[in-house]
């Protein structure tokens, strides 16, 4: 199985034809990758982790980014919408003391509800020193 898949990758007339993320359909469910099960009940460890913008910036699910608007949000998986790739997200904000000091402790998620945006809006993600702290405050939020 995984040298099939390291074939797979490796072979670029069929590359193209792999499907790393789930899709909203425009219309009926005509593929798996269409289907909500891949969108909502599938574990996104099982899905692609990370987003490459082809720009060499490589985003995460599970990591605190910033949007161009300065707002801050998690991505916890990538979706295709109209060929685009978007991010479901929880939006994230920081007290005052947070503000003023290189720990996020008093950070909190805005409210339990996805938001999906596209990843043309994401300005950028945080160094790994500052993730992990994230991921273990948000961790048990899920």
């Amino acid at each position: 199985m995984q040298l099939t898949l390291i074939q797979d990758f490796s072979n670029p007339l069929v590359r193209p034809y792999l499907h790393f993320y789930p899709e909203i359909p425009n219309g009926a469910i005509t593929e798996i990758w269409h289907a909500e099960k891949w969108r909502k009940d599938l574990d996104p460890a099982n899905l692609a982790p990370m987003y490459d913008d082809l720009h060499g910036r490589h985003y995460y699910i599970n990591e605190l980014a910033r949007l161009k608007n300065h707002d801050f949000v998690i991505p916890m998986r990538w979706v295709k919408w109209h060929g685009r790739v978007h991010a479901d997200v929880f939006r994230v904000t920081f007290d005052e003391e947070v503000r003023n000091t290189d720990h996020l402790l008093g950070s909190q998620l805005i409210d339990g509800s996805l938001m999906l945006v596209s990843t043309t809006t994401i300005q950028f993600s945080f160094p790994p020193s500052i993730l992990s702290i994230t991921f273990l405050i948000f961790r048990t939020w899920r």
